[in-house]
């Protein structure tokens, strides 16, 4: 029987930088020296700060890897060339902030109604230097208001990884897609029960369009699963 794979214990170090490389290498995507630098410091800071303030159950620099980094990355070939993203709910940052690193074009609004976790995600930004990231202490429900001079009135997509229900997510998101935009929910698994919770969300003739894409966390083997909703 083959040995049991040795723990990583250390952000940073040669086998954490492999985990990294190496999940994003299974969705196609290449991590540079600059990227890779990036997300080493973001998971010291994310450490650092959570001795003071709970900003995340997810505290082993493996787990952090995996189901942070590697997570968030999952959609990053699904993007289209788009103009704007929303992160509703972000949390530490998640997927926001990683989608920055590695999409630098996008312009990015990450929100959350804890303010901790946007002084968190502010101090992020500075020091990882992403100049088109903003993280925004605001409701959704808020946003779509209209009032806040850094935020765009509608976006080309729209994440999320913390959101409940796939209603909600949507009736969130739709006041504040743009035309031609899409909705993305990173979810456990999706039920059949759960898509059609959706329907009470369209009003008159308008359809939604519903596509998924599973993967697998390495390690773990968390199964995952990309919800993708388009109105028509």
């Amino acid at each position: 029987m083959p040995p049991s794979p040795k723990a990583i214990t250390d952000i940073g170090s040669a086998e954490w930088k492999k985990r990294i490389t190496s999940g994003a290498g299974d969705f196609g995507i290449e991590v540079n020296a600059d990227q890779l630098a990036q997300l080493i410091r973001f998971a010291q800071i994310l450490v650092d700060w959570n001795k003071k303030i709970n900003l995340t159950a997810i505290t082993d620099p493996e787990e952090i890897a995996i189901k942070h980094f590697i997570d968030s990355m999952a959609v990053l070939p699904f993007l289209p060339k788009a103009e704007n993203l929303l992160d509703i709910g972000s949390g530490g940052g998640f997927p926001g902030l990683v989608l920055s690193v590695f999409r630098p074009d996008l312009k990015i609004i990450s929100i959350d109604a804890v303010r901790k976790k946007i002084s968190f995600q502010q101090h992020i930004i500075r020091t990882l230097g992403l100049k088109r990231a903003r993280a925004l202490h605001i409701r959704a429900e808020s946003l779509s208001s209209g009032n806040n001079s850094f935020a765009p009135d509608n976006y080309d997509i729209i994440v999320s990884r913390a959101l409940g229900s796939l209603e909600q997510f949507l009736g969130l998101s739709l006041p504040l897609l743009g035309p031609g935009g899409t909705i993305i929910a990173y979810k456990g698994t999706t039920k059949e029960s759960e898509r059609n919770e959706i329907e009470p969300c369209m009003s008159g003739e308008q359809s939604l369009s519903i596509d998924t894409h599973a993967y697998c966390l390495p390690k773990y083997g968390d199964h995952r699963t990309l919800v993708f909703m388009k109105p028509a």
